[in-house]
């Protein structure tokens, strides 16, 4: 009989993120259930059967409310009914591991841990090894977290450090890469001799991103090559500064913006316009409060396996996807010259371009295959199993 996983998240529905909910349904010899802290405004719904506490918040309204009531208050209170509304739900189920995804969502299920007395898995995934780790009242819970939780597993190697260096046993760590489905991201060899080459990214409208970097390159290389468009796909907070950061420069006939906020289809859209266009680009940074990307983005690795030539930064863990002048091109972090350089380098050599996007594409598949990645992350639960 197989270990059924009780998977524990903050989110259920954020659109165009899917590799949590693979990791629920997807694995050949556990069964998942997912148990969520609330349920965003979204019609993406990969896991019907998710459990979530605040289920009914998906209205608009309710929604702010439960977010501000939660963010000045997740204190013990909100945390023991939390958990007390998981316990209830977790009767009977016989679970046989908890895997808790983000750091913080770990801290705040613990005593799921206590109470049911099986191994307990955590990954980390962006803001929760960056922005949270400035934050000593959090570092003081994770350091707690470290000595009850039986591995960690993180998406680049500085994440050992990062963890290692407040106190968490580097043998607890594992380094782990998502995958994603490569048969849904077939290889195309983009041609660069049409009337016009489009330069895509996919990304939340959030500060990490990079949009200012990258619309300021954009606009200083379409005055000298007037045949570029740019396609932006995401959804988030800085939506309006960017649309009128856009008008700002004289880019609205140049420049699509698709907001993919509440959408269920942002995969189909985004495989849509990877197929549509020539070079991929995102030019994260380190936002002021310390976010950064805790991995490569699956956005890089779907990009990588449909054959686009891609330029990113080294921030956070692209740098395990983007090896610089071998699978893609690396500009500086937050320098629109770097940015602009880096297109540029494609453009003008196509055929270097496509011999990138044919390496990228060949690293996709050994390292980021999703049935190969979920097997290792299978192999982990053995482990844990075993030494149960």
């Amino acid at each position: 009989m197989s270990v059924t996983v009780a998977h524990f998240t903050d989110k259920y529905g954020v659109t165009g993120e899917n590799y949590i909910c693979e990791q629920v349904a997807m694995l050949s010899r556990y069964r998942g259930k997912l148990f969520a802290e609330r349920r965003v405004i979204s019609k993406f719904n990969p896991v019907p059967d998710a459990v979530c506490f605040a289920a009914a918040f998906n209205r608009p309204v309710l929604n702010r409310a439960y977010e501000a009531v939660t963010k000045r208050f997740a204190s013990s209170l909100y945390e023991t009914l939390l958990n007390r509304f998981y316990a209830e739900r977790l009767s009977g189920l016989g679970a046989g591991i908890i895997h808790a995804h983000f750091g913080t969502t770990a801290c705040r299920v613990l005593p799921m841990k206590r109470k049911l007395n099986v191994p307990f898995i955590v990954t980390f995934y962006g803001n929760d090894i960056s922005e949270t780790l400035r934050s000593p009242r959090w570092v003081g819970r994770y350091q707690k977290l470290f000595a009850e939780a039986d591995r960690f597993v993180v998406l680049f190697d500085e994440g050992v450090d990062r963890l290692s260096r407040i106190g968490c046993p580097r043998e607890k760590i594992a380094v782990w890469d998502i995958g994603i489905p490569i048969a849904e991201y077939p290889y195309q060899e983009r041609k660069f001799s049409g009337p016009t080459l489009q330069i895509l990214t996919a990304a939340r409208f959030v500060e990490k991103k990079g949009y200012w970097v990258l619309l300021e390159a954009f606009a200083r290389l379409f005055r000298r090559r007037p045949n570029i468009r740019l396609k932006i796909i995401g959804y988030g907070p800085l939506r309006p500064a960017i649309v009128a950061k856009i008008a700002e420069q004289g880019l609205a006939d140049v420049v699509t913006l698709v907001d993919t906020g509440g959408r269920s289809d942002f995969f189909e859209l985004f495989k849509t316009a990877l197929v549509e266009s020539h070079i991929f680009v995102l030019p994260s940074i380190v936002a002021p409060n310390g976010d950064d990307e805790g991995g490569p983005p699956v956005v890089i690795t779907n990009a990588m396996s449909s054959g686009l030539p891609i330029v990113a930064t080294a921030v956070g863990g692209i740098t395990r996807a983007i090896v610089h002048e071998q699978t893609g091109l690396i500009s500086e972090s937050g320098s629109a010259d770097s940015l602009e350089r880096s297109i540029e380098r494609l453009i003008v050599d196509p055929g270097w371009a496509v011999q990138l996007a044919r390496n990228a594409r060949q690293r996709c598949e050994t390292n980021f295959d999703l049935h190969r990645q979920l097997q290792k992350l299978e192999a982990i639960y053995d482990d844990l199993v075993a030494r149960r």
